[in-house]
Order: C-alpha cells, then structure tokens, then sequence
C-alpha cells in the first residue's frame, strides 16, 4: 500500500481531515494491510506535522492508537524509524511513547541514535504531552 500520498496533502487542512487521515493510516497499520513501518511512520509524521498546525490536541483515541502501534514497532536498532518516530512524538504530544524512548535506552543502540532519542528526551521534557507548551 502506497502511503506517499499524505506527503503530498496541504500544509493546512480541518481538523477533521487530518484526524481522519491519521485513523486512515493506523487502519491500514493495523489490518495488515501496509507491513512497512517506515512507510507507516512516514505518513503518520506527515499526519502529526499537519495536525501539530492545528494548535489543538489531538483526540485521545488517536493518540492511544499512535502509542500501541509505536509500541508493536519500536526498533531501536532502525535509526531512520527512530527518528521518524521522535517526531511524532513530539508533534502529537505522546507521554506514554516518550516513557517508551527513555525505557530503550537501557538497551544497546548505535551512538547516533542513543544521542538522538536522549536530546529528543531533553527536548520534550515534562511537558510531551502538550507540545504546544514552548509557545506560551
């Protein structure tokens, strides 16, 4: 399943839109349908910059979905899947993923990525889960 076409939406969409777009991919995600976790991610960081424009929360369901599916994939040893994964973390607002970033570092990882996940770390401190909170 060809999940590209989400790289090509507008930078600004309604907030229905974009919510519909994230279910859409977590669906696909889910059934089975798109194996690909890159591909997934990819989509689902295109969904959460877009949704991160709204300046509004997103639904907790999605957010609770966002987390399982991070959960199912997290692979500390795909540098590329980690940093697409940060930054849905950081654009949605996800505590329970970011309790998922710390926990991985317990684990070995390349350098490159250890430093990555522990600046995101830094970067999103205590307040992940409003990731609008640097602009008040």
């Amino acid at each position: 399943m060809d999940l590209s076409r989400y790289a090509a939406l507008p930078d600004a969409m309604p907030l229905a839109d974009v919510w519909q777009c994230i279910s859409d991919i977590l669906d696909l995600a889910e059934s089975g349908d798109c194996t690909d976790e890159r591909e997934v991610a990819e989509a689902l960081n295109e969904m959460a910059d877009r949704q991160w424009h709204t300046y509004e929360r997103l639904e907790v369901g999605l957010r609770g979905r966002i987390d399982a599916w991070i959960e199912r994939v997290w692979d500390s040893s795909d540098h590329e899947l980690v940093e697409l994964i940060v930054g849905i973390v950081g654009r949605i607002g996800l505590p329970r993923s970011l309790e998922l970033l710390k926990s991985s570092l317990a684990v070995k990882m390349e350098p490159e990525t250890r430093r990555y996940v522990e600046e995101a770390i830094d970067e999103f401190g205590e307040t992940v889960d409003d990731p609008y909170a640097g602009m008040r």
